[in-house]
């Protein structure tokens, strides 16, 4: 059941037929990765990689 609704909730761009990725955006309170999905709209994918490195730059994820 985990499995299973893990892909619901990332699937859903490719479902779409949309750009879509996932950059992180923080840790549970027992450090697991949380992800922040960026979806688009068709022919936008420099928009989406430039909001999730703003995102990243912001939030402090970049390494």
């Amino acid at each position: 059941m985990e499995m299973y609704l893990s892909d619901i909730y990332t699937i859903t761009g490719d479902l779409a037929g949309i750009p879509c990725m996932s950059v992180p955006c923080g840790a549970t309170p027992s450090g697991l990765p949380v992800g922040m999905q960026i979806l688009t709209r068709h022919f936008d994918e420099p928009g989406m990689f430039r909001l999730a490195s703003a995102f990243e730059r912001a939030g402090g994820f970049q390494v």
